[in-house]
């Protein structure tokens, strides 16, 4: 009996040491997390945007062009071109990208339905490949039945995406068709 209380009296002090190492240990860690969180937070919140104006940025010499850009009119002539809007009386130009109607000429509708056609094609000869190898499986053993529970599974997820395909080439085709595409570039 005195061996038994002995080794539960052991038990005992082997875990209270154990506790008493571990849990300030922890609260360490979880103190130091939530201090790398606050530091994340502040960084974000002094992270800010500046717009530089004419009142911010110094005077220069020599004007700026872009790089690439064509050599500037005479001072008369200057025109902005489309979709560039200048505010001189605050010294700021906005500058509009084209449109996207605009970059959507028949390659890029051929292209676009292409890759999609060809991800349902693709689907479809994995389903037919799926199909085969389930048809060869012979034998009721437990591995058969798993193979055959696995490509079964398989399958149902491919035709959850060959339906996903469907839909995603329905959707090009009425875009292309509300926006006045011709016919024959969705060949």
């Amino acid at each position: 009996m005195c061996a038994n209380s002995y080794m539960g009296l052991t038990r005992v002090a082997v875990a209270t040491v154990l506790c008493v190492a571990v849990l300030p240990a922890r609260a360490t860690f979880a103190q130091s997390l939530a201090d790398v969180a606050r530091r994340t937070e502040e960084q974000r919140k002094a992270a800010t945007s500046k717009v530089y104006t004419n009142d911010n940025v110094a005077p220069s010499d020599q004007p700026s062009a872009p790089p690439g850009a064509a050599p500037a009119a005479a001072p008369g002539e200057q025109t902005p071109p489309a979709g560039v809007e200048e505010d001189k009386g605050r010294g700021q130009t906005r500058v509009e990208p084209a449109p996207v109607e605009s970059r959507r000429n028949e390659q890029y509708w051929q292209k676009v339905l292409a890759e999609v056609r060809a991800k349902i094609e693709a689907l479809t000869r994995n389903i037919a490949s799926q199909h085969v190898r389930l048809d060869a499986i012979e034998g009721d053993s437990p591995t058969a039945v798993r193979e055959r529970e696995v490509i079964s599974t398989t399958i149902e997820r491919l035709q959850k995406d060959v339906a996903l395909q469907n839909g995603e080439l329905t959707r090009w085709l009425t875009l292309a068709k509300t926006t006045k595409v011709p016919e024959e570039w969705l060949k």
